[in-house]
């Protein structure tokens, strides 16, 4: 598992990552072409294929600096584009769903 889905893993646990104002840097999940900035409270990961210290080299924190548009634009490369702002919301199941299981 990697470290994007271990910190959404521990999310839906209730366990989130410390409000330190430290930016993360991950690999971008195998497969998707497209880069991500995950904002916690006060804690941010940026999933891309580019180098950490190419995104660190911007000294961004995570209390928000890490979503202004500059950087976005920058982390989108010049043929990229800038998609909307979404929240994700993660929470474990309890498991007595009515719902068909699909394989």
């Amino acid at each position: 598992m990697g470290r994007l889905a271990e910190l959404f893993e521990a999310a839906a646990d209730g366990v989130f990552p410390p409000t330190d104002g430290v930016v993360e840097v991950v690999p971008a999940p195998p497969g998707l072409d497209l880069e991500a900035i995950i904002e916690f409270t006060g804690h941010a990961v940026v999933a891309t294929v580019l180098p950490a210290d190419e995104v660190l080299a911007h000294h961004l924190d995570a209390f928000g600096g890490i979503v202004s548009p500059d950087f976005q634009r920058w982390l989108a490369g010049p043929t990229g584009e800038v998609g909307c702002h979404d929240a994700v919301l993660v929470r474990r199941g309890i498991g007595d769903s009515t719902l068909p299981i699909r394989h």
